[in-house]
């Protein structure tokens, strides 16, 4: 839901007539549909646990490294000025938390 106040405003209408995947998956009745969406959700979260790692060891680790020689603390920010790290572990958790249970 985040994502859509930076999308066109035609896009965010579009996504506004259409229901939810997980409300749809949720309410088609189909077992197996529902193990497919959760198994595509357990997916995806892995993903950006790696993803999450993959920050940690080549941009994270590298910035503690060159702190320690500069004595000093760089800040860590991505390309929209924000803390990444935060958006990064929020994005996982949203996604984990679309599981139907």
């Amino acid at each position: 839901m985040l994502q859509r106040a930076h999308m066109p405003e035609p896009h965010r209408k579009f996504l506004q007539t259409m229901p939810s995947v997980k409300d749809y998956v949720k309410n088609c009745g189909n077992t197996n549909v529902i193990l497919a969406y959760n198994e595509t959700i357990k997916t995806l979260t892995n993903f950006r646990n790696q993803h999450i790692i993959l920050v940690t060891r080549y941009i994270i680790e590298p910035k503690n490294r060159l702190d320690k020689r500069l004595n000093q603390s760089l800040e860590t920010k991505g390309t929209g000025g924000s803390n990444f790290m935060v958006f990064l572990k929020f994005s996982r958790n949203e996604t984990s938390e679309c599981e139907i249970n």
